[in-house]
């Protein structure tokens, strides 16, 4: 089977894993989404204890944006003391984490989406995460 994936980045794509932008993003979305987020949201400032992102400001409810991806992937997306952001390196392992997903086998009901490195990664965050928090996975389309 032949895979074509086309992918376009955004000039400020890198910015959004840096200091934690992406939570601003879903905070955002939290706020223009009144089905999926009916409530009134505020952020949570101080986490160094690794509290919630976001809470509910009438029921109390914690909420958790998480990024689906291990560690070393968001380091690729960031400027560290090593490197500058290595965005072809993330792209091929996007692209291998892709490829786990075996169309033919889904559309026969003969795939195992557990076996999938996208599925560890999210079980992996839940795992790690506080039972009265829910979680938001920011998925981002390029």
């Amino acid at each position: 089977m032949i895979m074509l994936h086309e992918m376009k980045i955004s000039k400020n794509f890198i910015e959004l894993f840096q200091n934690q932008r992406y939570e601003q993003y879903v905070f955002h979305l939290m706020k223009k989404s009144q089905i999926v987020f009916p409530g009134e949201y505020g952020i949570v400032e101080a986490q160094s204890h690794g509290e919630c992102d976001f809470i509910e400001k009438t029921t109390g409810e914690k909420y958790d944006a998480k990024l689906p991806f291990l560690p070393e992937q968001i380091e690729l997306l960031t400027t560290g003391k090593k490197h500058s952001p290595q965005i072809k390196q993330w792209i091929k392992e996007m692209q291998e984490e892709a490829s786990d997903f075996d169309i033919l086998d889904i559309r026969e009901n003969r795939y195992d989406i557990t076996k999938t490195k996208l599925f560890l990664i999210m079980k992996n965050a839940i795992l790690k995460d506080k039972p009265d928090e829910n979680i938001i996975f920011f998925f981002r389309r390029l």
